[in-house]
């Protein structure tokens, strides 16, 4: 028996031996399978990335594009805005003008001619400036009318601060006095 014996242990022993080649041989092949599939895997995960890459980026660009146009068009949008706040701002310069031209009287003073000292009502000289105005012009001040007697440079001076008072009092903002030189004066609307 003790051949016997020795004969099956080999046997088993050949057995176990064969039993774990064949499991290395079936980790092999399943190692060489897993092997494959992970690089078809990859392969197919690195082509489904590089789809998703090219599509985010077509997106990207064609967000841009809009948010580019968008950006565009509120620029046009912004400048149509400013240019027509800049049109009803002139529309109501020469409207508040307009209306003031039919009331010259509201604040009107009497001011002298040096010359003959002969006294006028600033009406007629105040509408002659809201004309020039319309016309966006400037106006020239008689050089020779004082406010009060005698007739002074100080006077003279009260005459223009008078006229130019009386016509802010009509148009709601005070025009430019410009010294042309020798006492004369010109009158502009800003």
């Amino acid at each position: 028996m003790s051949n016997s014996t020795k004969k099956e242990d080999r046997l088993a022993l050949a057995a176990a031996a064969l039993v774990e080649a064949a499991s290395l041989e079936v980790d092999s092949v399943t190692q060489k399978q897993l092997s494959i599939n992970l690089e078809a895997l990859k392969g197919s995960f690195e082509t489904e990335l590089s789809t998703l890459t090219k599509s985010v980026k077509a997106s990207n660009e064609k967000f841009e594009d809009k948010i580019n146009t968008v950006n565009q068009k509120l620029t046009s949008l912004c400048s149509a805005v400013e240019k027509t706040n800049t049109l009803l701002e002139a529309q109501t310069k020469l409207k508040r003008i307009e209306l003031a031209i039919t009331r010259t009287a509201f604040g009107s003073f009497v001011y002298y001619d040096c010359d003959n000292s002969r006294h006028q009502n600033s009406s007629v000289l105040v509408k002659t400036i809201l004309d020039c105005f319309i016309l966006g012009l400037g106006c020239s001040l008689p050089a020779d009318c004082y406010l009060n007697h005698p007739c002074t440079n100080a006077n003279k001076a009260l005459f223009r601060e008078e006229t130019v008072k009386q016509v802010k009092t009509l148009i709601g903002r005070k025009p430019r006095l410009v010294d042309k030189g020798n006492g004369n004066f010109s009158i502009f609307n800003e």
